[in-house]
């Protein structure tokens, strides 16, 4: 440190002198030999100039948006290079990115594949090697890669704004298809391992589960339990009672699980455990609806597995059916039935031929969908679901957001069954409130709460020592943002707010949800199946205006679905 603070010293030395030969006008010869003696060499020189931009934050721009930077950091190396976090690919420059083992980065866009190898300036750019500026770097374990990567790889223009310490990023392939024509997670070690349910109705489980673990491969590989979802749910089920998406959303929200398959071990077959510690923690959910094929190959793309369900006209023993060719593991259903099974897209393959169908559809193109009958079933457990099948992805999740199990320290929460109904005022906005009672002195990081449909807005307010209903008028603004898709989402706040033991505390949320008539998510024994709902245990409030209160668990008999996190205060 003092080398270099010599080193600043000599250059505003030399800066002076400069300035005072010009100023001054001295002219003839001059002796500035002495001066070279300070001269800082292009390495020392790089990393001064790095140091004085990563002082300041480094702001992106991407296409013109700024993007935030929680969304994408950057940081300058010392050879003056831009080295951009890899887990900002996905969302923000529309890559797929994986890590596979402990070295090999793939990134991928449209028809690019790019192979890059930790510790090394070397990479394949579509099978062409090519030399970067940098290295890829583990940095406090997150991986950056060099910026050549998007400009070499992916197309893009890239300067920096050395006066708004900002760099800009344009798009020169805009006319380009982000997602490939054909994909398959089985070629990129992005699916999960074949199962089989059995006898028992738990595909739904089988699905979700499916599509969570290929969310977080190649990085982790796990085996999680579909009969804790099943039976430790907070819904009266049983393993032959069926089920939908709804239940494991709620299941993993509310931090039941998921748990590792080893954990079953020591019970019986009807029996799980109900107190073990979560694996990950499920913080958002994307729902995809009405049939957009694009959006779903995008999330598969991005994401995971994306779980849909279908009407299987299939006989599970003998695998004979009108819709399903057995030789092409080829199956397409056109017809008015519900849906009746749930399975995981896990790729596509657009110009796969109509005639590998049965039943003819109009047109080529087939999604890639592993099932939960085992490997005897289709291509080793993976078959083929046309375009034009009446009931795929027209409901369809995706888990964007899977976070390691100590990301917050505490969860509040009355909805353990999640989002079961909808509650409004006939109109496309509304307000909605719960209130907690803080255990210990927290820090509050986050709240969650449901997008009942798609391009829901929202703003989020906070009341403090909260004592009745007309203190909601009282909140003050904290943020606000929007969600394109319907889903389960977690909105982590700018910035932390202190909770004292024993306040209580108001989180409060004004929702837009177009075209929507009741956007508030709720929790009530609308069924035999969410009979056991309790809702005395939650304090909720809805408000058409913001103004006028009512207590949800009096009025409506229901728990608003309105979590918050928290991490205690040492």
């Amino acid at each position: 440190m003092r080398n270099r603070a010599k080193i600043y010293v000599a250059l505003i030395a030399l800066i002076m002198v400069l300035l005072f030969i010009n100023v001054n006008g001295i002219g003839g010869a001059f002796d500035i030999k002495a001066a070279n003696d300070y001269i800082v060499d292009e390495n020392e020189w790089n990393q001064i100039i790095a140091d004085s931009i990563n002082d300041k934050t480094i702001k992106i721009q991407v296409d013109g948006k700024a993007v935030s930077e929680k969304d994408c950091s950057a940081y300058m190396n010392g050879k003056r290079q831009l080295m951009i976090a890899a887990d900002s690919l996905t969302d923000v420059f529309q890559c797929a990115f994986r890590f596979y083992g402990e070295k090999k980065a793939v990134i991928e866009k449209g028809e690019t594949k790019i192979v890059a190898t930790l510790g090394s300036s070397y990479a394949e750019i579509d099978d062409a090697v090519v030399t970067m500026s940098s290295k890829v770097e583990n940095v406090d374990g997150n991986i950056y890669i060099p910026v050549d990567i998007l400009t070499t790889g992916l197309g893009y223009t890239y300067t920096f704004d050395v006066q708004n310490n900002e760099a800009v990023f344009i798009n020169t392939r805009s006319n380009e298809k982000s997602i490939p024509g054909k994909y398959d997670y089985r070629t990129d070690g992005r699916m999960s391992s074949i199962k089989n349910q059995g006898n028992h109705s738990t595909c739904w489980a089988f699905a979700s589960l499916a599509a969570l673990e290929s969310s977080i491969l190649p990085d982790m590989e796990r085996d999680y339990s579909e009969k804790n979802m099943t039976l430790n749910s907070g819904y009266l089920v049983s393993l032959f009672s069926g089920g939908d998406y709804t239940m494991a959303m709620s299941y993993l929200a509310a931090w039941r699980g998921p748990i590792l398959e080893e954990y079953e071990e020591g019970y019986g077959a009807y029996e799980t455990p109900v107190d073990i510690k979560p694996d990950v923690h499920v913080q958002e959910i994307q729902i995809i609806k009405g049939k957009d094929l694009d959006a779903v190959k995008k999330a598969v793309f991005l994401y995971g597995g994306v779980e849909t369900s279908i009407y299987m006209a299939i006989d599970a023993k003998n695998l004979d059916s009108y819709y399903y060719n057995k030789d092409n593991s080829a199956y397409c259903y056109v017809g008015i039935e519900r849906p009746n099974h749930d399975v995981v897209i896990i790729g596509w393959d657009d110009n796969y031929a109509k005639e590998n169908f049965n039943y003819e559809p109009e047109g080529n193109g087939a999604f890639i969908c592993q099932n939960s009958w085992g490997e005897e079933f289709g291509e080793e457990g993976v078959f083929y679901v046309s375009y034009y099948d009446s009931n795929i992805a027209m409901n369809s999740l995706v888990y964007t957001g899977v976070e390691p199990n100590d990301n917050y320290d505490n969860i509040y929460q009355s909805d353990l069954c999640g989002f079961v109904g909808q509650l409004g005022y006939e109109n496309e906005e509304a307000y909605f409130a719960n209130v907690y009672t803080a255990a210990g002195n927290e820090n509050l990081q986050a709240v969650s709460f449901y997008a009942t449909d798609k391009n829901t807005e929202y703003e989020i307010y906070l009341v403090e020592d909260f004592k009745e209903a007309s203190d909601l008028n009282n909140r003050y603004f904290v943020q606000k943002g929007a969600f394109v898709n319907a889903g389960y989402y977690t909105v982590n706040l700018d910035r932390a707010i202190h909770l004292e033991a024993g306040k209580k505390y108001a989180v409060v949320v004004k929702i837009k949800t177009p075209n929507a008539k009741r956007p508030i998510a709720i929790e009530y024994p609308a069924s035999y199946e969410t009979s056991n709902v309790d809702i005395s245990d939650g304090e909720g409030y809805i408000s058409y205006l913001g103004r006028q209160w009512e207590r949800a668990e009096e009025t409506q008999g229901c728990n608003i679905c309105l979590k918050m996190f928290t991490n205690n205060i040492d």
